[in-house]
C-alpha cells in the first residue's frame, strides 16, 4: 500500500509540474501503463457520454473538456494519495501496538476502519479495537 501511495503521489506531482497542454498526453500514457483508459467524446455517436474520461492508477477523472478531465483527475488523485498516506501511517501504528498509547492506537484503528478497502487490515483493526475496549471496560 505504501508503494502505491508513493507512486500515485509522485505521478500527481509529475502531472502538476508539466505545462497544461502536455498533461492530457502524460495521463493518457499513464492510463495505458496502469490498466486504465482514456475516453474522448465521439460527436457522431448520440449514445456516447460526450465527455472526456481518464482512469489512471485506479483514479477516475472526467469533464466536458480535456483540461476539465485532467483537473478532476489531479483533484481525485491528490485526495486518494492523502487517504493512502493516512492509511499507511495508521497501519504502521497497528503493526506495533505495544509502542503506542491506547488512545492513539484506537485512532489508528478508526482510520483504518473508515478508509481501508482491505478486509484483512480492517479485521486486524476490529480485533485490536475490541481488545482496547475490553481493557478499558
Amino acid at each position: 500500500m505504501l508503494e502505491l501511495h508513493n507512486i500515485l503521489a509522485q505521478n500527481v506531482e509529475a502531472v502538476k509540474r508539466i505545462p497544461a497542454e502536455a498533461r492530457f498526453e502524460l495521463l493518457t500514457t499513464l492510463a495505458l501503463e496502469t490498466g486504465g483508459y482514456v475516453h474522448m467524446p465521439d460527436t457522431h455517436n448520440t449514445w456516447d457520454a460526450q465527455d472526456f474520461q481518464i482512469k489512471a492508477q485506479g483514479v477516475f477523472g472526467w469533464g466536458t473538456a480535456r483540461e476539465d478531465a485532467v483537473r478532476m483527475w489531479i483533484k481525485c488523485a491528490t485526495r486518494d494519495a492523502a487517504r493512502l498516506d493516512r492509511l499507511a501511517k495508521a497501519q504502521a501504528v497497528l503493526d506495533q501496538p505495544d509502542e503506542f498509547e491506547p488512545w492513539f492506537l484506537k485512532s489508528a484503528c478508526k482510520t483504518i476502519l473508515s478508509d481501508s478497502r482491505d478486509a484483512a487490515i480492517r479485521d486486524a483493526a476490529k480485533t485490536q479495537l475490541a481488545q482496547i475496549n475490553a481493557v478499558a471496560a
